[in-house]
């Protein structure tokens, strides 16, 4: 009695799968980073980084931008590494790093790694 076993090779499917959802939770971890930028500049400091609220309404991310796997978090406005770094007039109010880098921080990790699990979830059933 012979008995017969075919193997399917689906290593491309759940590859490009797996490369769809990394970019997923790099876009989860951007609007995540810009909600908590804006947070640290409405209250981090105990009054807002705020005169006309361009700077707020200009946070934005960007994935990939600087590499492979990667989330860029920032401004694009001219006088915003002045209000990041410092002035003779104002003291440095450094705003991503502040509020990325303490707790919550891992919210960005958490953010990620829900993101992964619900659409890799998704793959594992789907996988024939």
């Amino acid at each position: 009695m012979a008995v017969e076993i075919r193997f399917t090779d689906n290593s491309s499917a759940v590859l490009s799968r797996v490369s769809g959802n990394v970019r997923a939770a790099l876009t989860a971890m951007g609007t995540k980073g810009v909600g908590l930028t804006v947070d640290q500049m409405q209250s981090g400091y105990g009054r807002p980084i705020r005169q006309t609220g361009t700077l707020m309404g200009d946070v934005s991310y960007e994935v990939e931008r600087s590499g492979k796997n990667t989330v860029d978090i920032g401004n694009t406005k001219e006088y915003d590494p002045f209000v990041h770094e410092d002035t003779c007039k104002m003291a440095d109010r450094p705003i991503c790093e502040t509020r990325c880098n303490r707790p919550p921080r891992h919210s960005l990790r958490t953010c990620a790694a829900a993101r992964m699990r619900a659409s890799t979830g998704s793959a594992a059933g789907e996988a024939k």
